[in-house]
């Protein structure tokens, strides 16, 4: 199924299969490996809750039912992906919940941690940086609404309280990473408002800076981060009305700008995650109040043009023995840039080639998966995945 919508300067979205699930909105979502995957929700208006969990393969465009969620049926639970493992945190099930469990794809199972010790809440946002990940804000069911933010050790398996996050944000704001800052925004205050602020964490400083707010007022988005930029959008404009708009976050620039609208009907409550530079948005509420399972794949403009068509002009051969990458190129690749990406999007790597034969150091990189780029003048690029086992 392959239905393009749009291609220009705003970039791409392919219609992807759906997911043979229920549609779903409030639903959890992470991606590990070559794999995003989907889980819980609410599946209809009477306010049914599920625990299945389901796996989408991008190389292969399909999905399969995977192990239930360990902790039962859950509404708007938090998540984070640390150590090649998935972790779904908190969220609702007719109360609040403080459990925390972990997913291992190799194995298909479930396990639990210790319960996170703040109160109990769903909604709240959570995002990784380096080797810890950090929750924060939600909704405790009613008022007073919470802006306590945490850290989380998985060696230690132990939760620490940072600086809380105080602004008008109180619960359904969304949380990603990009070069080892935190941002967090948008959601509902305490009064049942929409917000359009937006802020920075630096885990070095433990402090939050407001940064731009995002171009209108929304809450229940869904987003995705490719090449060190946010993409985010969808969600309610107002109770009754739902977007299906987008905005690229450039964190350089501290600017908003506005890509390719999603192809098709507005909608709320949906799934995000990146792989090998690619966005995936789908499932939540259409305007008509139904329950989606549609899936949608984004292609940024500046990924989908100018391809190197050859190995004539780059040959890169990974050497796992040496923990290296050698590089082979020719004078016609000039002012280029090595990059490595993992599959969330997030820089890893970024190194000037400059020699025709150039090797570049892999051995710090823990084991997963990784999409490196060659970037060149004109914005050419070759990429491909590779794994360090």
């Amino acid at each position: 199924m392959l239905l393009s919508t749009i291609l220009f300067s705003q970039g791409t979205w392919v219609q992807k299969a759906s997911c043979l699930g229920n549609g779903r909105a409030g639903a959890f979502s992470f991606a590990l490996g070559t794999c995003g995957y989907v889980g819980g929700g609410q599946i209809n208006s009477s306010g049914t809750y599920v625990s299945d969990f389901w796996e989408y393969n991008v190389t292969n465009n399909s999905w399969t039912q995977k192990a239930d969620f360990g902790g039962g049926i859950r509404l708007s639970a938090s998540t984070f992906t640390l150590n090649n493992l998935g972790y779904v945190c908190c969220g609702f099930t007719g109360a609040c919940k403080n459990d925390v469990w972990s997913y291992d794809p190799t194995t298909n199972l479930w396990t639990q941690k210790n319960n996170f010790p703040g109160t109990s809440r769903y909604g709240a946002f959570a995002f990784t940086i380096g080797s810890n990940a950090y929750l924060g804000k939600g909704s405790p069911g009613g008022p007073p609404f919470l802006s306590d933010f945490w850290k989380y050790d998985p060696t230690t398996d132990s939760w620490a309280q940072k600086t809380s996050f105080t602004s008008s944000i109180n619960a359904a704001a969304y949380g990603f990473t990009i070069n080892n800052k935190g941002y967090a925004g948008l959601g509902t205050d305490g009064n049942g408002n929409f917000t359009d602020e937006f802020y920075e964490y630096d885990p070095t400083t433990d402090a939050w800076t407001q940064k731009a707010a995002f171009p209108i007022l929304t809450t229940n988005v869904s987003f995705f981060v490719i090449y060190n930029c946010a993409y985010v959008g969808t969600g309610n404009v107002s109770l009754t009305t739902l977007n299906n708009n987008l905005y690229k976050y450039d964190p350089n620039a501290n600017s908003w700008t506005a890509i390719a609208s999603l192809g098709t009907s507005g909608r709320a409550g949906g799934i995000g995650f990146t792989y090998a530079n690619k966005g995936y948005l789908g499932l939540g509420t259409s305007s008509s109040g139904s329950y989606l399972n549609d899936l949608w794949e984004y292609t940024p403009a500046d990924y989908a043009v100018n391809e190197i068509p050859n190995k004539d002009i780059v040959n890169v051969k990974i050497d796992m023995l040496n923990k290296s990458i050698n590089l082979a190129t020719n004078n016609k690749l000039q002012d280029a840039s090595f990059l490595i990406y993992n599959t969330l999007g997030q820089l890893i790597t970024n190194e000037k080639i400059n020699s025709t034969y150039q090797t570049i150091n892999i051995n710090k990189l823990n084991k997963g998966a990784y999409i490196y780029v060659v970037k060149g003048i004109n914005k050419n690029i070759k990429t491909e995945k590779f794994i360090i086992i």
